[in-house]
């Protein structure tokens, strides 16, 4: 499981500043056997479009995370959108990993949604 922290002062609505509270903050979190690790967000980027009639509109973002001395990075790719009042990251991910039991599994990938706590 993937999961991602920031205190609540980040945690700023999207008319404010579309990163939110996942990747401003500057760490990411995984999670194994409750025994979370920290790592640096290494690249954070923003792009919006103004919003066009008839057509649903978000911010576009992406990052990533180097994590060190597992070999293996984690990016993501996805859009800033509110849901039901509630600033909401939708992403999809890849994490990338140096040593595999096969060739085929150095990449994984699946999506995440992440929401202020």
């Amino acid at each position: 499981m993937v999961v991602a922290r920031a205190p609540k002062e980040i945690a700023l609505s999207l008319k404010l500043n579309v990163v939110l509270f996942l990747f401003v903050a500057g760490f990411a979190g995984l999670t194994r056997a409750d025994q979370p690790t920290c790592a640096d967000v290494v690249g954070v980027w923003v792009n919006h479009a103004h919003a066009t009639a008839d057509k649903d509109n978000a911010h576009v973002i992406a990052s990533a995370v180097h994590w060190g001395e597992y070999g293996s990075i984690t990016s993501w790719t996805g859009t800033c959108t509110q849901v039901d009042n509630t600033p909401t990251i939708k992403t999809l991910w890849h994490l990338v990993r140096s040593n595999t039991q096969y060739d085929w599994d150095h990449i994984i990938t699946n999506s995440s949604t992440f929401v202020p706590q």
